[in-house]
């Protein structure tokens, strides 16, 4: 091929498209390096592709206008990405589903799955009422990142994002309100998952939940290839740095090995800042176990507070978890803010009021001499 022709190729086609049916095409025709750019308006329709395969090199980009961006609404999904590799999906917003608002996965082939793939800017409006609807779906989804995404409402049992079987996966800087279940979570065998500098607002019973009882059939990869006693369903998760209000539970740790909790800001929960929880009841998963909870900041009512703020279910192994330099303070009865706890604290300060800079408007940074400073959310560093 001509040298001329080799660098076209490498560096795509920008593809405009005004319609849903142009939409639809464009996703059929999509090759490396090509970016689908949507015009403003709205798109209603059916919105799946399969085998989207961009390279490192040459992405695959379906991207709307940052300041106008198209509306995706499905007749079920409102986009639904399979088997797919080096793709970003921005500036979108999803609206008016019945199902998942935004769903990727890896076609059913556990062996194979999607990876790199980037969600960035995209903003869920879920339907309100139950059912086990997501606002955005990951299934069998590796080394990809969702970032500055907002999703608000979702199922009444489903979850902000949930994520079945996905590993090295980063959830940053997003934002989920009034959820069903939980807002974000990570189970059936998920790995390195990191949730930072996300804010979660009355999201749901569990606002984040490492965790869950997934079907056995579902897992990835696949529970036959992972030795009894190894087998969990979630393993190396972590938050940090995200302001958490509401929500009957900030975190919960369900059937999960080693969680990290840390430099949270938890603002009113209802009743706990943490559950520890064995919820997969099938043989040869470890207990719930191995969690490190420091350097967080708990402002409670004592009407909104129950076992000391610490959930602890049967057969777990909460003697494991390590708690320390967290703050925890009551505001209505400041005397009654001492945790408890499965294991003793290190340096943790108790009912002292952290001076939260303007909790009542969404601001959970603290105020000049805060007691809690280097801790919280505005003890949060990126590395």
């Amino acid at each position: 091929m001509p040298l001329l022709l080799l660098l076209v190729a490498a560096v795509g086609r920008d593809v405009p498209v005004a319609s849903a049916a142009e939409f639809a095409a464009a996703l059929k025709a999509a090759r490396p390096g090509d970016t689908i750019r949507l015009a403003p308006g709205t798109y209603r329709g059916v919105f799946d592709a399969a085998n989207l395969q961009g390279t490192a090199e040459s992405p695959i980009t379906i991207a709307g206008d940052p300041k106008q961006p198209a509306v995706l609404v499905g007749r079920n999904t409102g986009l639904k990405l399979s088997a797919v590799a080096h793709v970003t999906v921005r500036d979108l917003v999803i609206d008016g589903f019945a199902d998942n608002g935004l769903n990727i996965d890896d076609a059913g082939r556990f062996d194979r799955p999607s990876h790199h793939v980037t969600l960035q800017n995209i903003r869920v409006l879920g339907p309100a009422g139950g059912g086990n609807r997501d606002g955005i779906k990951l299934s069998g989804v590796t080394d990809s990142a969702v970032l500055g995404c907002v999703v608000d409402r979702w199922g009444g049992g489903g979850s902000g994002l949930d994520m079945v079987g996905c590993h090295r996966v980063v959830v940053a800087g997003c934002k989920f309100t009034r959820g069903g279940f939980n807002g974000v979570q990570a189970k059936g065998g998920s790995s390195q998952v990191r949730v930072v500098r996300c804010r979660f607002e009355d999201a749901g019973e569990r606002a984040v939940q490492a965790g869950g009882a997934t079907g056995l059939d579902f897992f990835r990869p696949p529970l036959a290839s992972v030795p009894a006693g190894k087998r969990s369903e979630c393993r190396d998760f972590v938050v940090e740095g995200c302001a958490i209000s509401g929500s009957e539970a900030a975190v919960a740790c369900c059937s999960a090995d080693g969680v990290t909790v840390r430099l949270n800001t938890v603002y009113r929960p209802g009743k706990y800042f943490l559950r520890i929880l064995e919820e997969q009841t099938a043989a040869g998963f470890v207990p719930c176990r191995g969690g490190v909870v420091e350097g967080n900041v708990v402002v409670f009512r004592s009407d909104n507070w129950a076992e000391g703020g610490v959930n602890i279910g049967g057969k777990v192994d909460a003697r494991s978890f390590r708690f320390a330099r967290n703050v925890w303070y009551c505001e209505d009865a400041p005397g009654r803010s001492a945790p408890t706890l499965p294991t003793a604290e290190a340096d943790g300060l108790v009912g002292v009021d952290p001076l939260l800079a303007a909790a009542g408007s969404g601001d959970f940074g603290l105020k000049p001499g805060s007691p809690a400073t280097g801790r919280g959310v505005g003890g949060f560093v990126e590395k």
